[in-house]
């Protein structure tokens, strides 16, 4: 500046100004910058004024690309912030977070970086007086979006996820510590967090599908994280489509069917696996199964059920999805799978209707798997069958009775409530066939404890939950029957 205006300027001015040097390479002029921080210590007053100033200075030099004199401008800020601890600190945080906001905008991925550290660094300060009107609702939203950065240069998108990650750890840290800021926990700040978290999944489904071939051990490993994932999200949406999800993991699990039961996982790789590795896979599966379903609202949890009902193989209905060498075993290893996978959707699914619990559609296919040989299969049905009945928490009461017979069952507390007219239709549309296929799947020879243990405890909650007169006589018969 020529010397007449630059005498001109407020003092404040004529400070700030003398920080930055003529060639922004040779950095902040310190001998400067120590008067302008001994003057900001004795007139506390002005540091507002000396703030807005570097704000205004910074925000031209963003525009004019002069990034050199941006890094002196967030370095002169950066010491000011760690010096000045007084009264008049919290109109020049505003200037200054007005600051790191400009850079945190800015499209350069330095700039952005640059916003960040000093942002960590401000929260770090233990401020001397309260702030009242401060909002982090931006920088959570930010640093929110900057820990899932798509950025093209794979070094790059890592440094700007970290900041973000540095970023929000600011953020917490700051508001944990003032009492009168909002807690960064409450649902409105953590939505914040969370809106991009279907990337992350999304990122997860796709290198699920690239290691396909992979170990059972690095398979499980993503599997088990997408888990984590879902308790994450746990907002009644899962990003990609939920079907999508849902179909993943199902592929996962019938190619470790395949696996298991060739021993590669790419023959043409000699990639060996074993059972074990396999059926742990397969668990870790299944538990991300239910993880996920357990973040549904019923409506979607109602159209998972019926989705994985249409993948399981069903003799004379649908063809087998094992592979041509897996075979009969493939396919009945495949049918144990999906039905531990419905079983898991079907735990924590609350219906008051049983007519849209368990629709036709649903329920006749699932039925049909009692009249199979296979044990196995036909106690996973008669679990979900309980699971899907039981709308009022009952089963483990009954766990008590199966070797006693009480004269008073009011000592077991059953939540019951009065049938209802849906209910009612239920049992008038599907309950001769429910009884029929209760009567035929614990008559196969190869039943055991655990069958009638499961029939007992069915048989009970059909009488709790669904039975008016003409239903209580219809059991009394089918015990009978099965007596």
């Amino acid at each position: 500046l020529p010397l007449a205006l630059s005498l001109s300027l407020p003092r404040y001015k004529r400070l700030v100004d003398n920080i930055f040097p003529e060639d922004p390479e040779d950095g902040l002029v310190k001998a400067n910058m120590e008067k302008l921080t001994f003057y900001a210590l004795s007139a506390p007053e002005k540091l507002d004024r000396i703030g807005a100033y570097l704000s205004e200075r910074l925000s031209r030099d963003v525009a004019r690309h002069r990034y050199g004199y941006v890094c002196i401008a967030m370095e002169a800020l950066d010491q000011l912030l760690m010096a000045c601890h007084c009264q008049s600190i919290n109109l020049f945080v505003e200037s200054f977070l007005t600051m790191v906001r400009k850079l945190l905008e800015a499209d350069k991925p330095n700039l952005q970086i640059l916003g960040t550290n000093s942002f960590v660094k401000f929260a770090n300060i233990e401020e001397d007086t309260p702030s009242y009107h401060r909002s982090y609702d931006f920088f959570v939203s930010r640093f929110s979006e900057m820990c899932h950065s798509s950025y093209e240069d794979p070094d790059v998108r890592t440094k700007i996820r970290m900041a973000g990650i540095r970023g929000l750890q600011g953020v917490v840290r700051k508001t944990v510590r003032d009492e009168l800021q909002a807690n960064i926990w409450e649902r409105q700040h953590m939505d914040k967090i969370s809106q991009h978290s279907h990337l992350v999944i999304q990122q997860l489904l796709g290198h699920l599908d690239a290691n396909s071939k992979s170990s059972a051990t690095v398979r499980a490993g993503i599997v088990e994280v997408l888990s984590e994932a879902a308790v994450i999200e746990a907002s009644g949406s899962v990003g990609p489509t939920v079907l999508e999800v849902f179909n993943t993991l199902l592929k996962q699990l019938r190619l470790s069917v395949d696996y298991e039961l060739t021993g590669s996982c790419d023959p043409y790789c000699n990639n060996k696996t074993t059972t074990d590795q396999e059926r742990q896979l397969q668990e870790a599966v299944i538990k991300t199964i239910g993880s996920f379903a357990n973040t549904l609202p019923i409506y979607q949890r109602a159209e998972v059920m019926l989705f994985i009902m249409g993948k399981i193989p069903v003799p004379g209905i649908y063809p087998a999805l094992g592979s041509p060498i897996a075979g009969f075993e493939g396919s009945r290893m495949i049918q144990v799978m999906l039905l531990k996978s419905l079983l898991q959707v079907t735990e924590r699914y609350e219906s008051s209707n049983m007519l849209a619990a368990l629709p036709s559609s649903f329920l006749e296919p699932l039925l049909s798997f009692t009249l199979m040989e296979d044990p196995e299969i036909r106690l996973l049905v008669l679990s979900i069958l309980i699971s899907l009945i039981d709308r009022h928490h009952n089963t483990h009461k009954f766990t008590f009775v199966r070797s006693v017979i009480l004269s008073d069952i009011s000592v077991l507390k059953l939540k019951v409530d009065k049938c209802s007219r849906q209910d009612n239709l239920f049992m008038k549309k599907h309950g001769q066939r429910l009884y029929r296929h209760i009567f035929l799947s614990c008559s196969e020879e190869n039943s055991g404890r655990s069958h009638y243990q499961a029939l007992y405890t069915l048989l009970a909650l059909l009488s709790v939950e669904l039975a008016n007169e003409e239903v209580v006589v219809d059991l009394i018969r089918l015990a009978l029957a099965l007596q």
